[in-house]
């Protein structure tokens, strides 16, 4: 599968700043966003990601949240990628899955095997 081709997994969505999120989990690993209309695609968080999987839009403070699951860590930069934050999570192994809710909750899931 392309990269390209690969757009449509861990897509989100920032209607009213008009752009889509994505991770491409390929060596090496990125973070990227484009306008609704694929145009302006560009390179979001693009150094020290090991297997980025989950992704998530925290539409009030207008910063994206993403999982590692190599890297066992959870983070969130603002949506040009400056302010890059890791989260501090109690022991979290291979993260998953993220969700941030507007009354300040975050939801991590776990890969239990």
């Amino acid at each position: 599968m392309t990269r390209d081709a690969r757009l449509n997994e861990w897509r989100k969505l920032h209607k009213m700043g008009r752009l889509m999120f994505w991770v491409d989990y390929e060596r090496p690993a990125l973070i990227e966003r484009a306008l609704m209309d694929g145009t302006t695609r560009e390179e979001v968080i693009n150094s020290n990601l090991g297997e980025p999987y989950g992704l998530t839009i925290d539409y009030t403070a207008n910063r994206i949240y993403w999982t590692d699951n190599q890297l066992d860590r959870v983070e969130s930069a603002s949506l040009t990628g400056s302010d890059r934050q890791q989260l501090e999570v109690a022991s979290i192994a291979s993260p998953f899955g993220i969700a941030v809710d507007s009354c300040e909750w975050t939801y991590i899931s776990e890969i239990i095997i």
